[in-house]
Formats: structure tokens, sequence, C-alpha cells
């Protein structure tokens, strides 16, 4: 998943808040069970508490801002799937389904196919794709 939704910068891997975004609106979890807002706000709150932000470019969703705010790790990667996974379980409609948090985070995983590595190859190549297109 990190492989496919981070882009190289240097001699690491870095999950941008496009990027993430990304992730979420493919996956068809914006804005059905997430608006852009929330996921921002928890993306920014994660990288913060990580101090994780960074001095790089500017990110599309901030159009003023000066800085863009990126996870520089697969763990901050996990991270926001996990708080996402609870935030998607803790909308109305699906409140009661799951209480504990690890078998929401399990669900979310399995429910959205996030395991299925075809899954993963079409996100993967349709990425590229756009990628390319952008340079």
């Amino acid at each position: 998943m990190f492989e496919v939704y981070s882009r190289p910068h240097e001699t690491a891997r870095y999950c941008s808040i496009d990027d993430y975004l990304c992730f979420l609106s493919d996956y068809r979890v914006l804005p059905d069970f997430l608006s852009k807002d929330s996921a921002v706000s928890m993306f920014m709150a994660i990288t913060a508490r990580r101090d994780d932000g960074s001095h790089l470019a500017v990110a599309n969703y901030v159009e003023s801002s000066s800085v863009r705010c990126l996870i520089r790790s697969y763990e901050g990667f996990v991270e926001c799937m996990c708080k996402t996974a609870v935030a998607v379980f803790n909308t109305p409609s699906l409140r009661n389904m799951y209480q504990p948090i690890q078998l929401r985070i399990a669900m979310f995983i399995e429910m959205w196919n996030l395991g299925d590595e075809c899954s993963r190859i079409t996100h993967r190549e349709e990425r590229k794709q756009l990628l390319n297109c952008e340079l």
C-alpha cells in the first residue's frame, strides 16, 4: 500500500496529503464514509504529532500555504490507515457493528479489500500513469 500511495524523494518515500486523499478516493472511503476536511485534519494531526511536517513543496489542497505535510515513514502511513478505520466505523450506519478498535481495523482492511494484491496492482498502474501525465 505504502509503495503505491507515496512518492520518492531523495533516498526515501513520502506520503503527502494528496497521496492519502488519493488512497481514500481510490478505495471509495472519501466522501461516502469520511469527509475531505476530516481526512485532512486527521492526516495533519498525525504529521504534527510525529513531527513529520516538512519544508517541501506546496500541497494542492492547501493552495495558499508554503508548507507540505508529509508522512515520512511506513509506520505513519499505517497509523493513518488505522485512524481512518476507526473514523469510518464511527459513522452512524456502522457505529454499532464492531466495538473493539482492533476488530474495526481488521474489518476495514477486509471490507475494503486492502490486502488484495490485484487491487493494489491496478491502483499502482493507475497511479504510475497519472504521475507520468503530471510530469
